[in-house]
Protein backbone atom coordinates (compact mmCIF):
# COMPACT_ATOMS: atom_id res chain seq x y z
CA UNK A 1 0.00 0.00 0.00
CA UNK A 2 0.80 3.56 -0.12
CA UNK A 3 1.34 6.52 2.00
CA UNK A 4 -1.30 8.37 -0.10
CA UNK A 5 -4.82 9.57 0.76
CA UNK A 6 -7.66 8.39 -1.44
CA UNK A 7 -10.86 10.44 -1.59
CA UNK A 8 -13.62 9.17 -2.51
CA UNK A 9 -17.26 10.86 -3.73
CA UNK A 10 -20.13 8.42 -4.08
CA UNK A 11 -23.21 8.80 -6.46
CA UNK A 12 -26.38 7.63 -4.75
CA UNK A 13 -27.11 7.98 -1.16
CA UNK A 14 -28.99 4.61 -0.73
CA UNK A 15 -28.05 1.44 1.40
CA UNK A 16 -25.07 0.20 -0.60
CA UNK A 17 -23.31 3.68 -0.76
CA UNK A 18 -23.53 3.36 3.17
CA UNK A 19 -22.30 0.10 3.49
CA UNK A 20 -19.32 0.83 1.21
CA UNK A 21 -18.47 4.15 2.65
CA UNK A 22 -19.10 2.49 5.92
CA UNK A 23 -16.46 -0.60 4.97
CA UNK A 24 -13.31 2.50 3.61
CA UNK A 25 -12.88 3.50 7.35
CA UNK A 26 -11.00 0.04 7.26
CA UNK A 27 -9.02 0.64 4.27
CA UNK A 28 -5.73 2.52 4.34
CA UNK A 29 -5.83 6.06 3.27
CA UNK A 30 -9.14 6.26 2.15
CA UNK A 31 -11.49 9.11 3.00
CA UNK A 32 -15.10 9.75 2.17
CA UNK A 33 -15.28 13.23 0.23
CA UNK A 34 -18.49 13.45 -0.86
CA UNK A 35 -21.43 12.24 -2.42
CA UNK A 36 -25.04 13.49 -5.01
CA UNK A 37 -28.25 12.38 -4.46
CA UNK A 38 -31.03 12.22 -6.35
CA UNK A 39 -32.56 14.42 -3.50
CA UNK A 40 -30.41 17.09 -1.42
CA UNK A 41 -32.24 15.26 1.86
CA UNK A 42 -30.75 11.88 1.35
CA UNK A 43 -27.16 13.76 0.43
CA UNK A 44 -27.31 15.85 3.52
CA UNK A 45 -27.99 12.63 5.42
CA UNK A 46 -25.39 10.70 4.25
CA UNK A 47 -22.68 13.99 4.46
CA UNK A 48 -23.64 14.43 8.11
CA UNK A 49 -23.24 10.61 8.82
CA UNK A 50 -19.85 10.44 7.07
CA UNK A 51 -18.39 13.98 7.47
CA UNK A 52 -18.29 14.74 4.00
CA UNK A 53 -19.57 17.41 1.59
CA UNK A 54 -22.74 17.16 -0.27
CA UNK A 55 -22.89 18.36 -3.61
CA UNK A 56 -25.89 19.94 -5.38
CA UNK A 57 -25.16 18.52 -8.57
CA UNK A 58 -22.80 15.23 -10.61
CA UNK A 59 -21.24 17.95 -12.54
CA UNK A 60 -20.15 19.82 -9.21
CA UNK A 61 -19.30 16.27 -7.71
CA UNK A 62 -16.61 15.75 -10.96
CA UNK A 63 -15.39 19.41 -11.09
CA UNK A 64 -14.02 19.03 -7.50
CA UNK A 65 -10.36 18.17 -8.02
CA UNK A 66 -10.12 16.75 -4.20
CA UNK A 67 -12.11 13.71 -5.46
CA UNK A 68 -9.90 10.88 -6.61
CA UNK A 69 -12.11 7.96 -7.08
CA UNK A 70 -16.43 8.11 -8.06
CA UNK A 71 -18.57 5.12 -7.00
CA UNK A 72 -21.31 4.65 -8.97
CA UNK A 73 -24.06 3.23 -6.63
CA UNK A 74 -27.36 4.39 -8.34
CA UNK A 75 -29.90 2.66 -10.08
CA UNK A 76 -28.75 0.37 -13.29
CA UNK A 77 -29.67 2.75 -16.09
CA UNK A 78 -27.70 5.53 -14.76
CA UNK A 79 -24.74 3.16 -14.29
CA UNK A 80 -23.37 4.14 -17.93
CA UNK A 81 -24.11 8.11 -18.22
CA UNK A 82 -22.70 8.88 -14.89
CA UNK A 83 -19.62 6.61 -15.30
CA UNK A 84 -18.78 7.88 -18.87
CA UNK A 85 -19.02 11.74 -17.66
CA UNK A 86 -17.05 10.72 -14.53
CA UNK A 87 -14.20 9.43 -17.22
CA UNK A 88 -14.55 12.31 -19.32
CA UNK A 89 -13.70 14.79 -16.30
CA UNK A 90 -10.45 12.15 -15.49
CA UNK A 91 -11.82 10.56 -12.08
CA UNK A 92 -11.44 6.75 -11.43
CA UNK A 93 -14.47 5.09 -11.71
CA UNK A 94 -15.94 2.23 -9.59
CA UNK A 95 -19.00 1.15 -11.12
CA UNK A 96 -21.56 -0.91 -9.39
CA UNK A 97 -22.82 -3.96 -10.93
CA UNK A 98 -24.25 -4.45 -13.45
CA UNK A 99 -21.87 -2.46 -15.19
CA UNK A 100 -24.07 -1.24 -18.00
CA UNK A 101 -27.09 -2.70 -18.52
CA UNK A 102 -25.44 -4.46 -21.87
CA UNK A 103 -22.27 -5.10 -23.91
CA UNK A 104 -22.35 -2.19 -26.63
CA UNK A 105 -22.81 0.46 -23.42
CA UNK A 106 -19.86 -1.40 -21.57
CA UNK A 107 -17.54 -1.68 -24.98
CA UNK A 108 -18.21 2.33 -24.82
CA UNK A 109 -17.08 3.21 -21.37
CA UNK A 110 -14.19 0.74 -21.87
CA UNK A 111 -13.43 2.69 -25.01
CA UNK A 112 -13.63 5.96 -22.87
CA UNK A 113 -11.66 5.13 -19.79
CA UNK A 114 -8.71 4.28 -22.26
CA UNK A 115 -9.07 7.36 -24.56
CA UNK A 116 -9.10 9.37 -21.08
CA UNK A 117 -6.26 6.75 -19.30
CA UNK A 118 -8.64 6.74 -16.65
CA UNK A 119 -8.86 3.81 -13.90
CA UNK A 120 -12.36 2.02 -14.56
CA UNK A 121 -13.59 -1.42 -12.83
CA UNK A 122 -16.64 -3.29 -12.10
CA UNK A 123 -17.71 -3.37 -8.51
CA UNK A 124 -18.25 -7.11 -8.23
CA UNK A 125 -17.00 -6.87 -4.52
CA UNK A 126 -17.80 -10.64 -4.03
CA UNK A 127 -15.24 -11.39 -6.63
CA UNK A 128 -12.05 -9.84 -4.42
CA UNK A 129 -13.40 -11.73 -0.80
CA UNK A 130 -10.91 -13.56 0.70
CA UNK A 131 -12.54 -17.41 0.24
CA UNK A 132 -13.49 -15.98 -3.19
CA UNK A 133 -9.80 -15.45 -4.40
CA UNK A 134 -8.82 -18.59 -2.86
CA UNK A 135 -11.04 -20.92 -4.38
CA UNK A 136 -9.69 -18.93 -7.33
CA UNK A 137 -6.84 -20.16 -6.74
CA UNK A 138 -7.15 -24.11 -6.01
CA UNK A 139 -9.11 -24.10 -8.97
CA UNK A 140 -6.78 -22.16 -11.58
CA UNK A 141 -3.38 -24.14 -9.66
CA UNK A 142 -5.31 -27.31 -10.57
CA UNK A 143 -5.60 -28.59 -7.28
CA UNK A 144 -9.18 -29.65 -7.60
CA UNK A 145 -8.85 -31.62 -10.73
CA UNK A 146 -10.80 -31.35 -13.77
CA UNK A 147 -13.05 -28.94 -13.37
CA UNK A 148 -16.92 -31.06 -13.67
CA UNK A 149 -19.00 -28.18 -11.93
CA UNK A 150 -20.10 -25.48 -10.46
CA UNK A 151 -23.61 -24.90 -9.00
CA UNK A 152 -24.39 -21.78 -7.40
CA UNK A 153 -28.24 -20.78 -6.48
CA UNK A 154 -29.11 -17.12 -5.03
CA UNK A 155 -32.47 -16.71 -4.16
CA UNK A 156 -33.96 -14.04 -2.30
CA UNK A 157 -37.94 -13.06 -1.24
CA UNK A 158 -39.25 -9.65 -2.16
CA UNK A 159 -43.14 -8.08 -2.49
CA UNK A 160 -43.81 -7.30 -6.02
CA UNK A 161 -44.24 -4.02 -6.38
CA UNK A 162 -43.91 -2.39 -10.27
CA UNK A 163 -43.04 0.83 -8.41
CA UNK A 164 -39.92 -0.68 -7.07
CA UNK A 165 -36.44 -0.77 -9.13
CA UNK A 166 -35.90 -4.06 -8.98
CA UNK A 167 -39.40 -4.97 -11.15
CA UNK A 168 -38.85 -1.63 -13.37
CA UNK A 169 -37.68 -1.89 -16.80
CA UNK A 170 -36.96 1.61 -17.19
CA UNK A 171 -34.54 1.09 -14.62
CA UNK A 172 -33.09 -2.21 -15.78
CA UNK A 173 -34.87 -4.12 -13.43
CA UNK A 174 -35.45 -8.27 -13.30
CA UNK A 175 -33.10 -11.21 -11.19
CA UNK A 176 -30.66 -11.49 -13.54
CA UNK A 177 -28.74 -7.94 -13.40
CA UNK A 178 -29.88 -7.75 -9.82
CA UNK A 179 -28.74 -10.65 -7.95
CA UNK A 180 -28.02 -13.26 -11.02
CA UNK A 181 -25.01 -11.64 -12.04
CA UNK A 182 -23.17 -13.07 -9.00
CA UNK A 183 -23.82 -16.69 -9.74
CA UNK A 184 -23.05 -15.28 -13.51
CA UNK A 185 -19.73 -13.76 -12.62
CA UNK A 186 -18.40 -16.10 -9.97
CA UNK A 187 -18.96 -18.92 -12.72
CA UNK A 188 -16.76 -17.18 -14.90
CA UNK A 189 -14.40 -16.42 -12.38
CA UNK A 190 -14.17 -20.31 -11.89
CA UNK A 191 -14.66 -21.40 -15.93
CA UNK A 192 -14.52 -18.71 -17.95
CA UNK A 193 -17.07 -16.38 -19.01
CA UNK A 194 -16.85 -17.90 -23.09
CA UNK A 195 -19.34 -21.14 -22.79
CA UNK A 196 -19.65 -23.13 -25.56
CA UNK A 197 -23.50 -23.05 -25.04
CA UNK A 198 -26.11 -22.16 -23.06
CA UNK A 199 -29.44 -23.60 -22.22
CA UNK A 200 -31.58 -20.99 -19.81
CA UNK A 201 -35.40 -20.84 -18.42
CA UNK A 202 -36.52 -17.62 -17.04
CA UNK A 203 -40.64 -16.36 -15.37
CA UNK A 204 -41.16 -12.68 -16.89
CA UNK A 205 -43.58 -11.19 -14.39
CA UNK A 206 -46.43 -8.73 -15.09
CA UNK A 207 -43.84 -5.78 -15.46
CA UNK A 208 -41.99 -7.47 -18.21
CA UNK A 209 -38.79 -7.92 -16.16
CA UNK A 210 -37.45 -11.58 -15.10
CA UNK A 211 -38.59 -12.68 -11.55
CA UNK A 212 -36.00 -15.59 -11.58
CA UNK A 213 -33.70 -17.75 -13.67
CA UNK A 214 -32.05 -20.94 -13.89
CA UNK A 215 -29.23 -21.52 -16.53
CA UNK A 216 -27.22 -24.27 -17.35
CA UNK A 217 -23.28 -23.10 -19.07
CA UNK A 218 -21.44 -25.53 -20.77
CA UNK A 219 -17.59 -25.66 -21.47
CA UNK A 220 -15.20 -27.15 -23.93
CA UNK A 221 -14.44 -30.40 -22.32
CA UNK A 222 -17.61 -31.37 -20.07
CA UNK A 223 -17.43 -28.44 -17.24
CA UNK A 224 -20.59 -27.27 -16.70
CA UNK A 225 -22.23 -24.42 -14.89
CA UNK A 226 -26.00 -24.85 -13.31
CA UNK A 227 -27.04 -21.39 -12.07
CA UNK A 228 -30.10 -20.21 -10.98
CA UNK A 229 -31.05 -16.67 -8.94
CA UNK A 230 -34.20 -14.74 -8.28
CA UNK A 231 -36.25 -12.42 -6.01
CA UNK A 232 -39.61 -14.51 -5.28
CA UNK A 233 -38.62 -17.52 -3.43
CA UNK A 234 -37.39 -19.20 -1.15
CA UNK A 235 -34.37 -17.71 0.57
CA UNK A 236 -31.23 -19.16 -0.21
CA UNK A 237 -27.60 -19.32 -1.02
CA UNK A 238 -25.47 -22.20 -1.97
CA UNK A 239 -21.75 -22.42 -3.80
CA UNK A 240 -20.55 -26.08 -4.79
CA UNK A 241 -17.40 -26.95 -6.94
CA UNK A 242 -16.53 -30.28 -8.54
CA UNK A 243 -13.44 -31.77 -9.98
CA UNK A 244 -11.83 -34.46 -10.67
CA UNK A 245 -10.19 -34.86 -7.27
CA UNK A 246 -11.85 -32.02 -4.75
CA UNK A 247 -15.22 -31.07 -3.69
CA UNK A 248 -15.36 -27.70 -2.39
CA UNK A 249 -18.07 -26.01 -1.10
CA UNK A 250 -19.09 -22.63 1.32
CA UNK A 251 -20.34 -23.11 4.49
CA UNK A 252 -20.92 -20.03 5.94
CA UNK A 253 -24.24 -19.20 7.71
CA UNK A 254 -23.82 -15.71 6.26
CA UNK A 255 -23.96 -16.95 2.69
CA UNK A 256 -21.98 -17.00 -0.20
CA UNK A 257 -21.77 -13.19 -0.39
CA UNK A 258 -20.16 -12.97 2.91
CA UNK A 259 -17.96 -16.00 2.47
CA UNK A 260 -15.28 -16.92 4.98
CA UNK A 261 -14.78 -20.30 4.82
CA UNK A 262 -14.62 -23.15 2.49
CA UNK A 263 -15.11 -26.91 3.25
CA UNK A 264 -12.84 -28.87 0.72
CA UNK A 265 -13.74 -32.74 0.73
CA UNK A 266 -11.21 -34.86 -1.27
CA UNK A 267 -11.74 -38.04 -3.43
CA UNK A 268 -9.54 -39.85 -1.13
CA UNK A 269 -8.90 -38.38 2.85
CA UNK A 270 -10.49 -36.53 5.56
CA UNK A 271 -12.50 -32.91 5.18
CA UNK A 272 -10.43 -29.54 5.46
CA UNK A 273 -11.73 -26.73 5.98
CA UNK A 274 -9.95 -23.08 4.97
CA UNK A 275 -10.74 -20.03 6.92
CA UNK A 276 -10.29 -17.05 5.29
CA UNK A 277 -11.67 -14.12 7.24
CA UNK A 278 -13.23 -10.99 5.55
CA UNK A 279 -12.71 -7.57 6.92
CA UNK A 280 -15.24 -5.36 7.59
CA UNK A 281 -18.89 -6.40 6.02
CA UNK A 282 -16.69 -7.54 2.95
CA UNK A 283 -16.53 -4.05 0.70
CA UNK A 284 -12.88 -3.17 2.06
CA UNK A 285 -11.56 -5.80 -0.62
CA UNK A 286 -11.92 -4.37 -3.64
CA UNK A 287 -11.90 -0.79 -2.36
CA UNK A 288 -7.71 -1.92 -1.37
CA UNK A 289 -7.61 -3.16 -4.86
CA UNK A 290 -8.80 0.26 -6.71
CA UNK A 291 -6.74 2.16 -4.32
CA UNK A 292 -3.61 -0.36 -4.88
CA UNK A 293 -4.29 -0.18 -8.62
CA UNK A 294 -4.07 3.69 -8.66
CA UNK A 295 -0.96 3.87 -6.64
CA UNK A 296 0.51 1.66 -8.91
CA UNK A 297 -0.41 3.84 -11.97
CA UNK A 298 -2.75 0.15 -13.64
CA UNK A 299 -5.81 1.37 -15.06
CA UNK A 300 -8.09 -2.00 -14.98
CA UNK A 301 -6.99 -4.63 -12.25
CA UNK A 302 -5.78 -8.04 -12.77
CA UNK A 303 -8.42 -9.87 -10.62
CA UNK A 304 -11.22 -8.56 -12.84
CA UNK A 305 -9.97 -7.26 -15.63
CA UNK A 306 -12.49 -4.92 -18.39
CA UNK A 307 -12.18 -7.54 -20.97
CA UNK A 308 -13.38 -10.40 -18.01
CA UNK A 309 -16.28 -7.85 -17.37
CA UNK A 310 -17.40 -7.50 -20.75
CA UNK A 311 -17.32 -11.30 -21.93
CA UNK A 312 -19.41 -11.48 -18.99
CA UNK A 313 -21.92 -8.63 -20.07
CA UNK A 314 -22.14 -10.53 -23.42
CA UNK A 315 -23.14 -13.37 -21.71
CA UNK A 316 -26.10 -11.53 -19.86
CA UNK A 317 -27.21 -10.31 -23.13
CA UNK A 318 -27.52 -13.43 -24.75
CA UNK A 319 -29.71 -15.19 -21.79
CA UNK A 320 -31.72 -11.67 -22.09
CA UNK A 321 -32.10 -12.22 -25.54
CA UNK A 322 -32.80 -16.39 -25.02
CA UNK A 323 -36.01 -14.58 -22.97
CA UNK A 324 -36.93 -11.96 -25.19
CA UNK A 325 -36.24 -9.52 -22.24
CA UNK A 326 -34.97 -6.09 -24.01
CA UNK A 327 -34.94 -2.80 -21.73
CA UNK A 328 -36.00 0.58 -23.71
CA UNK A 329 -33.86 2.00 -25.63
CA UNK A 330 -31.82 -1.06 -26.73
Amino acid sequence: MTDRTFNWAFIGAGWMAKAQAADLKHVPGARVQGVVARTRKSARAFARQFKAHAYDSLEALLADPAVDIVHITSPNNLHFPQAKAALEAGKAVLCEKPFTLNAVQLKDLIATARSHHTFLMEAMWVRFLPAQRRLQQLVAEGAIGDPQSVRFGLHFQGRFDPARRLYDPELGGGALLDVGIYPVSLAASLLGAEPSAIASYAHLGPSGVDHHFSAVLAYPGGARALLSAGFDGFPSQALDVRGSRWHIRVADERGVLKQERLIVQPAAGAEQILDAPLSGEGYVHQAIEVQRCLAAGELESPILPLAESLAIMRLLDRLRADWGLRYPGE
